[in-house]
């Protein structure tokens, strides 16, 4: 959609690394220390909403700006931290967002008062006016900002002005991804309680937003922001090129169920308001959903007969894992981190194991072959449905139709395929 690749050269315990970006969806796992939320930080650092541009000014529904801050993302060590160490650059799905269709990014010395050493981070080919950052609204969403509101003595409320369809849509949405069943005269509402820290609920006739849980707050602040790109789209129109929402621990405060469902709400956020998502995650359940998606694609494609193995293909939703690995002689290594792509069941079987630190047992998938699509169709319902069994794990459906008796003579002519099974 926007973001079609990152590239790193380097960027601390990073070295020569490229990474898919989903065209909707994106998932960021690894364990801790592995660099999750700084890979965020380098995919939203280079937008902004500058002065002259149409929508300068505009604001998220919850009173953020349109923009990327350093400060969210990054803390820079006085001491491993030097300008120039930090090289990465983002490569765009369509023309026309940036010159050249992409943008190098690198470290450059900022001294401050409490730090002579200090960088930000900028554009690596010029330093001119308007060259800095490409002009599309980015919203950074930090669980920081989310708190129990008992942990605080004073809040102020806000009024987050929704109009009567944006009530109906934030009320609609929140009830089904906490499946709650009943809430009746139930408004969007928020308490503030200083800059960085405010609580996303709904009131209604039986409780207000002081009730409220920390995972209710965690999900009212998501559907403000989506809310608030779809804002932009209906209000600016041809101007609204997209946008990229950046999400920190997507999963925390929520049960199973939640995740689920708020994954698929993202997903079908980003096809109708042209919203660019990325979220870090430890969930094996978000995950496993963000991997029914992509399977749910791949199937698609080679129904239209596209095999994704053998062209260059971009997903709709990807999930990138990061890993640290260790360098030099025993005693003297250096911890880094490296990343991949995760699209198969059986690689995110492995990424799953490593976050828990079980053993991966590697099992060989089992090809299955079928007489028609009906057959085809009888046996999935079966696995799937009255099962609730992930064949995809285990077997491995291939793309052809033939008759028994094809599949007799290839028996018979001692095809390995066949013999061995």
């Amino acid at each position: 959609m926007i973001i079609k690749e990152i590239e790193i050269e380097k960027f601390r315990a990073i070295e020569n690394l490229s990474l898919h970006i989903g065209k909707n969806v994106t998932a960021i796992a690894g364990r801790n220390a592995t660099l999750k939320t700084t890979l965020l930080g380098m995919l939203g650092q280079p937008f902004t909403i500058s002065a002259g541009h149409p929508m300068y000014g505009c604001t998220t529904i919850d009173g953020y700006n349109f923009k990327s801050q350093f400060k969210e993302k990054f803390k820079i060590s006085k001491e491993f931290d030097h300008f120039g160490e930090h090289i990465w650059t983002l490569k765009f799905y369509k023309k026309g967002y940036y010159t050249d269709d992409e943008i190098k990014m690198t470290s450059i010395k900022r001294p401050t008062k409490t730090n002579p050493n200090d960088i930000r981070f900028w554009n690596a080919k010029s330093r001119a006016k308007g060259t800095g950052y490409v002009q599309l609204p980015v919203y950074y969403l930090s669980l920081s900002r989310l708190f129990p509101i008992g942990e605080t003595l004073k809040t102020k409320n806000i009024d987050i002005q929704l109009s009567e369809e944006e009530n109906v849509y934030f009320v609609k949405t929140y009830k089904e991804l906490l499946s709650i069943q009943e809430s009746k005269n139930a408004v969007a509402a928020m308490e503030k309680a200083d800059a960085k820290r405010n609580f996303v609920g709904v009131n209604d006739n039986t409780h207000d937003v002081f009730t409220n849980s920390a995972g209710e707050s965690n999900i009212g602040k998501m559907i403000l922001a989506v809310l608030s790109f779809k804002r932009l789209k209906e209000g600016y129109g041809k101007e609204y090129k997209g946008g990229i929402l950046l999400i920190d621990e997507l999963d925390a405060t929520l049960y199973g169920y939640s995740q689920k469902k708020l994954v698929n709400f993202l997903c079908q956020a980003s096809k109708k308001y042209h919203i660019q998502i990325i979220f870090t995650t430890h969930s094996p359940m978000v995950l496993q959903e963000v991997n029914y998606l992509q399977r749910k694609e791949v199937r698609s494609m080679q129904k239209k007969g596209i095999d994704i193995e053998t062209i260059t293909y971009n997903y709709e939703n990807e999930i990138i894992y990061l890993e640290s690995y260790y360098v030099g002689e025993v005693g003297d290594s250096k911890r880094m981190v490296k990343g991949r792509n995760v699209r198969k069941s059986v690689e995110l079987k492995e990424i799953t194991d490593d976050i828990n630190m079980q053993p991966s047992v590697v099992r060989q998938s089992v090809n299955i072959y079928l007489e028609d699509e009906r057959a085809k169709g009888f046996f999935l319902y079966l696995l799937s449905q009255c099962l609730s069994y992930n064949f995809e794990t285990y077997f491995n459906i291939v793309d052809v139709n033939l008759g028994f008796t094809n599949y007799l003579h290839l028996h018979k002519k001692k095809v390995p395929e066949f013999l061995n099974s």
